[in-house]
């Protein structure tokens, strides 16, 4: 994860309004007229696991980092239990279970986050518990 000065937390529909991502996220007048990013979340993004279910994770989010700042962009509001977690991650996350990234384990995790980092197929895990 790239260092930033300054972290901040936005849905999908608050990046359409900030400059500085327009052209790093491809933002066009229809985006903005319908109110979301064509195809924004269709691209294996990351993801907030807040509760023990099976698959990667509730909320897609996904980071970038412009200048100085580093945005979660997530696809909707994160809310308390959503924004701790990130934020454990962000402060540089170990396990606190051995998942050994095995998916069949990680659906019994309540708290994590399966991170991709916008390429390549496979999910590094972080389960806090």
């Amino acid at each position: 994860m790239e260092a930033a000065k300054t972290i901040k937390f936005i849905t999908e529909c608050e990046a359409l309004y900030i400059d500085e991502l327009r052209d790093r996220l491809d933002i066009t007048a229809e985006d903005k007229e319908n109110g979301y990013i064509q195809d924004f979340f269709n691209c294996d993004p990351d993801y907030i696991k807040s509760n023990e279910t099976d698959g990667r994770g509730q909320m897609p989010f996904v980071v970038i980092t412009e200048n100085d700042t580093t945005y979660i962009i997530s696809d909707g509001e994160l809310d308390e239990i959503e924004l701790e977690i990130v934020q454990w991650w962000l402060d540089g996350a170990e396990n606190e279970l051995d998942i050994e990234n095995n998916w069949n384990i990680w659906n019994k995790v309540n708290h994590g986050i399966a991170y991709r980092g916008g390429s390549g197929y496979s999910y590094t895990l972080y389960a806090k518990n």
